[in-house]
């Protein structure tokens, strides 16, 4: 996929919906990333690129090394948005429980005052 300088509107490779590999793992992120961006979701354009980016890398995270080998369409299988939404879970998980954390906390030190 290969943008076009100025243009206001992104450059899709167009593939088959049921190609797989992982030349077709990277063309599925290159275009969400695209599509991302186009239809004004900059911060998910961003969290999809980063995993294309850390996959393409050569990366062995368990994470990484699952994209690699999708045995999967990941177009079809939406794969990149299976990822993205992943990360994002995991980010929720991490922000409740710094905030359970923190009104736990507030309340041990009400209750001793």
């Amino acid at each position: 996929m290969q943008g076009q300088g100025n243009s206001a509107r992104p450059v899709y490779e167009l593939v088959d919906m049921n190609a797989r590999g992982e030349e077709a793992v990277a063309t599925a992120f290159a275009n969400q990333v695209a599509y991302c961006r186009a239809g004004g979701a900059p911060i998910t354009a961003r969290v999809v690129a980063a995993i294309a980016e850390v996959v393409a890398g050569g990366a062995r995270r368990e994470l990484a090394r699952a994209i690699r080998a999708w045995e999967g369409a990941p177009l079809a299988d939406a794969l990149r948005l299976r990822a993205a939404g992943g990360i994002h879970a995991l980010h929720t998980l991490r922000a409740r429980r710094r905030s359970w954390r923190r009104s736990n906390a507030a309340r041990r030190r009400q209750m001793r005052a």
